[in-house]
């Protein structure tokens, strides 16, 4: 599991296993909510296996965070009661290392859902999977005051229980009369509704009279009956308390990346400290309300070729004040430079659906392997998802990126191989007298079956609800060129077995809308020529598939995804990387390209001010270059209505290298063929074909 941070070097414990923690747990927490030591270490003395449980992040044996989790009242659900990490390892993906732990131990404890409160981190959590939910009672400190049977006579017998869901019903029914709830400004002053101040006030130590138990949570809807889809549930009025809630087994949030949500800091995450106590009433729905992404036309098919940001780094301007100037040199990029917004969307596995894959401890996640996944629960949350998250006049790009298993048995190698031996497994178990050839057989054609489901109706599902948005797997199809690069010898060529496999997976390339495959660079080509053969093949290999697999009249758009540093490094590409990649693809004749990079290029300011320095002197440099070259090629040889293609691809003729003098334009037209826009045809792309 790759993030920020490394995993394997942390642990997470309760700290009622280590106490010796205990005064530097204390200090901690005082960091950022003031508390005698003597009340504070009174506290956190009350950690135990019966709840409340202080969680403690441990690198080694230094303390980098804590997390208390105690009890929902009557129900299999944890309570996330505060959250901190140390002021200076904050922006380093320690707080999602923090989350992830106390997922994985409410998950092991047999707890099915997750709650927390924040005052003003919403929008935070609704980027990592929680949804806003209905009023919880949680045990908490009140453990410790009263006997749990005094406890537990608070809720309503199961007579009345009845009764009050009934009349939450057509509450919950009635139409929504209240404004929607604008983002949340900076330092947010706690606002109470006139109509209902002690609902919505934080939570006191006070003991209140309880709230009626929160009402059974609907089913997700049958993907059979798009109608039974439940309405946005009524808009929040102005609070500065909200209740959070995620599904531990149907939300999990973390991915390969360990960047569920790139755009956030997950080291910055920090809850009110309040505990939500049994009596406090909180109004609360599906927090899907501010993801609503906007559309402004496609612009893949209006341009030539198009640079796509897909970074996340808002933080650089909301929270340093660095201003990355991307429009100014011709780079799309969502509203805000929000991970995902109008232009593009990157659906991470823990961000569609319920992704069934095995996380990095060996526990089974919504089934482990796709054969045991619920197909149906997956494409009723992922039609939620992506109703809520998309407008329905959404065309931007939309990329799934599922990367833990391979729909081909073949490719699950070394850490896939844990899905082949699970199937391998499974099949054992129903049928334990059959022979190892018939077991590895049947395992096979179970998990190949099933993967298939999971990603054909996926992008089914994805292209029935937003019809003009480009649908496609990232890293796909994929080439396996990337074995003895620096040799004399190598020409970059896709393998056969990888040309034949790829051509095994038809279904993935009738149901898509769009080809991105990855030419990411390792450091060790850094200048390298034998950079371009790579790219060359993969994006060619590409344009193969796309051929054989048309929609309609048009071949399906390749955008491939690409860094602006080598991977795995925040080293980035100097021009000559650039062209090897950047250059190599636009003058292949792709539809554009898509910059992907990592959580940590906007991690702090001097970081933020690095990229801020490259985008000015080299990146935007080259990308106006190979933009005003592409646009001079395609005036000149496609009549302005298409964009440019070598002839041969292999002849090494560059797009940004063009010289746009009018002496050299006749040599154009011999080295660079057109793709014509839509609407356009022709050798020249001349003649329109709209009426």
């Amino acid at each position: 599991c790759d993030g920020d941070v490394s995993t394997s070097a942390l642990s997470i414990v309760p700290l009622h296993h280590r106490w010796d923690l205990l005064e530097a747990c204390a200090e901690l927490l005082n960091t950022q909510w003031q508390r005698s030591m003597g009340a504070r270490l009174h506290s956190l003395r009350q950690s135990s296996d019966s709840y409340p449980a202080c969680l403690v992040l441990l690198k080694g044996d230094m303390l980098i965070g804590h997390a208390r989790v105690s009890r929902v009242l009557g129900r299999r659900s944890a309570f996330v009661e505060s959250v901190v990490v140390r002021d200076e390892l904050r922006g380093q993906g320690y707080g999602r290392a923090l989350m992830e732990g106390v997922e994985r131990y409410a998950r092991t404890k047999g707890f099915t859902r997750l709650y927390l409160t924040t005052h003003d981190k919403q929008y935070f959590y609704a980027h990592m999977g929680f949804e806003l939910s209905r009023p919880v009672q949680n045990v908490g400190t009140l453990a410790s005051l009263m006997p749990m049977e005094l406890l537990h006579k608070f809720c309503r017998t199961a007579e009345n229980e009845v009764d009050a869901q009934k009349k939450r019903k057509a509450h919950i029914a009635a139409p929504n009369t209240n404004p929607p709830l604008p983002p949340p400004p900076p330092n947010t002053v706690p606002l109470t509704s006139p109509s209902h101040p002690s609902s919505l006030s934080p939570p006191s130590s006070a003991v209140h009279p309880p709230p009626p138990p929160p009402p059974t949570l609907p089913p997700f809807p049958s993907r059979s009956s798009p109608s039974s889809v439940p309405p946005p549930a009524p808009a929040l009025p102005p609070s500065s308390w909200v209740p959070v809630e995620q599904t531990l087994e149907q939300t999990p949030y973390t991915d390969h990346r360990g960047l569920p949500s790139s755009l956030f800091n997950f080291s910055d995450i920090a809850t009110s400290g309040a505990i939500m106590f049994c009596g406090s009433s909180l109004l609360t729905f599906t927090l899907f309300f501010n993801g609503i992404v906007s559309d402004s036309g496609s612009v893949i098919r209006k341009q030539g070729f198009s640079v796509v940001w897909n970074m996340p780094t808002a933080k650089c301007q909301n929270v340093f004040g660095v201003s990355l100037s991307l429009h100014q040199h011709g780079i799309i990029h969502n509203t805000g430079q929000k991970f995902r917004g109008e232009s593009i969307s990157l659906f991470y596995e823990s961000r569609l659906g319920l992704y069934p894959y095995i996380d990095c401890e060996g526990l089974s996640v919504n089934g482990g392997v796709p054969q045991k996944g619920n197909l149906d629960s997956h494409l009723a949350l992922s039609d939620r998802q992506i109703r809520a998250l998309l407008q329905k006049s959404f065309s931007g790009l939309a990329v799934v990126d599922w990367e833990k298993w391979q729909p081909q048995w073949i490719r699950n190698y070394g850490t896939r191989q844990a899905y082949n031996d699970l199937s391998k497994h499974l099949v054992r178990e129903k049928h334990p007298d059959m022979s190892e050839k018939e077991v590895t057989s049947l395992a096979k054609t179970e998990f190949e079956k099933a993967a298939r489901s999971f990603m054909e109706e996926t992008l089914k599902l994805g292209i029935e609800i937003r019809p003009k948005g480009l649908w496609g797997f990232y890293g796909y199809p994929g080439c396996y060129n990337d074995q003895r690069t620096r040799e004399s010898g190598y020409t970059g060529e896709c393998k056969p077995r990888a040309v034949a496999l790829n051509d095994k997976l038809a279904f993935l390339w009738q149901q898509s809308t769009a080809l991105y495959p990855s030419v990411y660079v390792h450091r060790k080509l850094a200048g390298h020529p034998n950079t371009r053969l790579m790219v060359r093949h993969r994006v060619l290999e590409a344009f193969r598939v796309a051929s054989q697999h048309r929609r309609g009249s048009s071949q399906l758009p390749v955008l491939p995804y690409a860094r602006v540093a080598f991977t795995r490094t925040l080293q980035f590409l100097n021009q000559t990387d650039l062209e090897n990649t950047l250059g190599e693809v636009a003058s292949l004749g792709a539809a554009g390209v898509v910059l992907w990079g990592e959580m940590g290029f906007a991690k702090s300011k001097q970081q933020c001010v690095l990229l801020r320095d490259y985008i000015r002197s080299v990146l935007g440099v080259y990308l106006d270059t190979l933009h005003r070259g592409e646009a001079h090629c395609s005036k000149s040889v496609c009549s302005a209505n298409g964009r440019c293609v070598r002839r041969n691809p292999h002849s090494g003729h560059m797009i940004a290298q063009l010289d746009t003098s009018k002496e050299f334009d006749h040599d154009l037209g011999s080295n660079f063929k057109c793709v014509c826009f839509e609407g356009w045809s022709g050798e020249r792309c001349e003649e329109n074909i709209i009426d």
